[in-house]
């Protein structure tokens, strides 16, 4: 199924429940790369790790949507890191 979101990259908010979460899946299952932007960092960090062949990461920390940018980096405090939790690249 992976040929319709290939080289894509979508931001989920809410995608740690529900139709977020199912939505995760869905963009993962058609080739999209996915952030999971939630505040459950422990069902964010399972879902991440999950079958999901490394295309979606998690974040607890907010996002700027028009720049993709996180606001901790932005805001320069060094505990929140520029790169979601788990890294793979996107």
């Amino acid at each position: 199924m992976g040929d319709r979101l290939p080289g894509k990259v979508a931001i989920i908010t809410g995608g740690t429940s529900g139709i977020g979460a199912r939505s995760v899946e869905i963009f993962v299952e058609h080739g999209a790369r996915v952030v999971i932007a939630a505040r459950s960092e422990d069902v964010g960090q399972a879902l991440a790790g999950t079958d999901l062949d490394d295309n979606a990461v998690f974040t607890d920390d907010p996002i700027d949507y028009l720049t993709g940018e996180t606001v901790g980096a932005r805001a320069g405090d060094s505990s929140r890191s520029a790169e979601p939790s788990t890294s793979t690249g996107i």
